[in-house]
């Protein structure tokens, strides 16, 4: 079992104790604050949902800007605004890169302020709306709606994933969401999801649970080149992510014969590392494809193909847009 199992709940429930009884302060902004989140470490499926919530509230008229504290971005100022790519990966870190590269006219506002990253987007770029990425332990700033994702293979941390996810709370905290997304839900079997659905409805009844299907799709290291067909070809899956199950399965799931090249969720990819990969791939007449965060830290000049995943509610997606317009401010 990970050391941090027992550990990392009990401090976040003490840390979120000292916020409840005014130890410290809690701010509010003047819009709405949505906010993505898990209650495990580990690839949840946060940035797709992201993705989907900037994509829909724009598409209601709305003026988003996301907030986020850029995890594994090297020191520089107290709030960096992220657009149309004006800044490189290592400034940002990969997830804010990855954000701002999938919604290019939406600024990207990293601090591990939230409040005051939140206030710079309305102050400076009018958001009226926000968008806090992985934020569901983070007290400072008061939330309108918290939607948390439920990755369906280890949904309460400490199983058998990929060097282990560990539990950021318990699972009493999924009773604070306004949502529950099941992210992933096609790639685990029916009566599978329906076991996790009804152990989610006991520990937070009455919150509504929605199930959300992982579309992908291969994109060429080229532009203007067509992607790979991935029938029958034999694929080296490289990945440094929290989650690397779900991209290999779906990797197979497009008809590949993958091959896991496994690295630490964020890892620092070296030249060396890299060229190994390509001679392994080479020798063995392997196809290398790469997730999407992947890209942003392989070096140059070095670019492999990628796999864009986009997040499908299905018949869900009545009640995710009437929760979301639901969130008014008086």
């Amino acid at each position: 079992m990970n050391p941090l199992s027992w550990l990392y709940p009990v401090g976040s429930s003490l840390h979120r104790t000292l916020y409840q009884w005014g130890v410290f302060d809690t701010h509010q902004l003047p819009c709405p604050v949505f906010c993505v989140g898990n209650i495990t470490s580990g690839g949840t499926g946060k940035t797709p949902t992201v993705h989907k919530l900037v994509k829909d509230l724009v598409n209601m008229g709305k003026h988003p800007a996301i907030l986020t504290r850029g995890y594994g971005r090297r020191k520089g100022p107290e709030v960096l605004v992220l657009l149309n790519g004006n800044h490189r990966w290592e400034e940002t870190g990969d997830e804010a890169q990855l954000l701002s590269s999938l919604l290019p006219q939406i600024p990207v506002v990293i601090s591990d302020d939230r409040t005051l990253a939140g206030q710079t987007a309305i102050d400076k770029w009018g958001a009226n709306v926000l968008v806090m990425d992985d934020g569901f332990q983070h007290w400072p700033l008061r939330r309108d709606l918290d939607i948390v994702c439920v990755d369906p293979f280890e949904p309460f941390g400490g199983g058998l994933g990929h060097l282990g996810s560990f539990a950021r709370e318990r699972s009493s905290a999924l009773r604070r969401a306004g949502l529950i997304l099941v992210t992933k839900a096609n790639l685990v079997g029916p009566e599978h999801l329906a076991q996790l659905q009804n152990r989610l409805a006991s520990l937070a009844k009455p919150i509504p649970i929605l199930p959300g299907a992982y579309r992908a799709v291969v994109k060429s290291s080229a532009e203007g080149m067509p992607p790979p067909d991935l029938k029958g070809q034999k694929v080296l899956a490289l990945s440094g992510i929290g989650s690397p199950e779900s991209f290999e399965f779906l990797l197979a799931g497009l008809g590949a014969l993958v091959t896991p090249a496994r690295f630490r969720d964020h890892h620092l990819y070296t030249q060396g590392e890299i060229e190994n990969i390509v001679k392994k791939a080479r020798k063995e007449n392997l196809v290398v494809i790469t997730t999407m965060k992947d890209a942003m830290r392989v070096p140059a000049p070095h670019h492999f193909s990628t796999l864009h995943i986009e997040l499908d509610l299905g018949e869900g997606e009545a009640l995710w847009r009437s929760t979301l317009l639901s969130v008014r401010r008086p």
